[in-house]
């Protein structure tokens, strides 16, 4: 299973004595719900590859074939004066893994590295070297981890002007990125195809911006909208599996993004999804495995999810039973969707992580986010809303602590930034 966004944004080791048998790779990716569009989100695992990626930090696994056994992934590198301390899956690609620090003291590295996990001693290749300037940060995200080519990936990378981004193919062997197409430029988003073939693309000039698509690999780039960022518009979230329709989010005569089916080759929008009147909808949840839309994802005072897929809907429904007053999230699945990595926590418990195989119906435990962090001692996260000056209604969350009483007056810290 993985989910697709309008702005993806979307890398284990194992010692030689593992390498025979059978081994995958699960791995983590932190926030309620990963989402995709192109540069950063979670897809499914593909079972006997031997490399990931990741655009974040947090714990990775390795399981084998059976489910039996998980192997945590802890390693630890030095690379351009910080420390890789922990990492996140992406995807799996054949002989190495693609990876990314996380923040450390302060600071943010936005490179991708590459791992080959069979290694006893793994040594880390730069894929993508990170640059800071005085014109912004020079990196890039993941658009498309090209399940059928494991030995590339397809990157956008603002190599060339740190504000726009170029669409390149990088060897995940050897780092040698290649660029895709140089007959646009001004590009802030990409958009591929299911067969990893740049279908669209976001250009911008001040407030002023277009929608470009091509019909394939051999079309010619065409403005399908041009539009102000202040205006009502669609934004494009993903292909469906024909790779001819697309899934968009669209505020066209309504206040809050909501969820529709858009045909590229006559610029129309088609029925609408799933719409929600008080936020705005851009969460897909989506089956490789089963080629399908199977629900979306949005989140209003908390993390919801509606499903289309009857059986999905049941499979959830169980596992928010079986850990009742918590949030349960899928954040990654093997090619078969059968193994899953679950997310368990809600405001007061960052969250443990437990390995879900849907042919049993059991999950067992595999590691806490935060151990060191009771639950017990937290404080619930109220969420509140009011009206501005000009009757905007603000959304927030309050945390009260735990000795106060109802009502007494507390120093307040704002968190602007969510």
């Amino acid at each position: 299973m993985f989910f697709e966004h309008a702005k993806e944004g979307l890398f284990p080791h194992a010692g030689a004595k593992l390498r025979h048998r059978g081994l995958h790779s699960i791995g983590i990716r932190h926030g309620d719900f990963p989402v995709a569009n192109g540069n950063d989100g979670l897809h499914s695992l593909r079972p006997h590859d031997r490399t990931q990626t990741t655009p974040s930090s947090g714990p990775t696994f390795v399981v084998d074939d059976a489910g039996q056994q998980v192997f945590p992934f802890t390693g630890r590198a030095d690379t351009r004066g910080s420390r890789i301390l922990t990492v996140d899956l992406l995807g799996l690609v054949l002989d190495g893994m693609r990876i990314q620090a996380p923040p450390v003291v302060g600071r943010e590295d936005f490179g991708l590295y590459a791992v080959d996990r069979d290694r006893k001693r793994p040594k880390i290749r730069t894929l993508v070297e990170p640059k800071v300037s005085q014109a912004g940060i020079t990196f890039a995200t993941v658009v498309s981890t090209l399940p059928d080519d494991p030995d590339h990936i397809i990157v956008q990378w603002n190599k060339r002007r740190p504000g726009y981004f170029g669409l390149y193919k990088v060897n995940v062997r050897k780092g040698l990125p290649v660029l895709m197409t140089d007959k646009i430029s001004d590009v802030t988003n990409w958009l591929v195809d299911h067969d990893g073939v740049a279908r669209g693309a976001f250009t911008v000039d001040g407030l002023n911006a277009k929608f470009l698509y091509r019909s394939g690999e051999d079309e010619e780039f065409r403005t399908l909208r041009e539009f102000s960022m202040l205006d009502e518009t669609i934004s494009p979230l993903v292909f469906d599996f024909d790779n001819k329709t697309m899934y968009v989010a669209s505020n066209i005569g309504r206040d809050k993004n909501a969820v529709y089916t858009y045909d590229p080759e006559t610029d129309q929008l088609g029925d609408m999804i799933f719409s929600h009147d008080e936020v705005d909808v851009t969460g897909l949840i989506m089956s490789r495995e089963q080629k399908k839309l199977l629900g979306v994802a949005y989140f209003d005072d908390y993390p919801q999810r509606h499903f289309f897929d009857e059986t999905e809907r049941k499979i959830h429904e169980r596992l928010e039973a079986a850990f009742p007053g918590k949030n349960v999230n899928i954040v990654s699945a093997t090619k078969d969707e059968q193994l899953n990595i679950l997310l368990v926590g809600n405001d007061r418990d960052p969250g443990e992580y437990y390995l879900y195989d849907r042919t049993t119906g059991q999950a067992r435990f595999l590691v806490s986010r935060m151990s060191w962090i009771d639950p017990e001692q937290m404080s619930p996260m109220k969420p509140i809303e009011f009206a501005a000056r000009d009757d905007l209604t603000i959304r927030g969350y309050v945390t009260i602590p735990k000795d106060r009483e109802e009502g007494e007056s507390v120093p307040l810290i704002v968190n602007p930034h969510g």
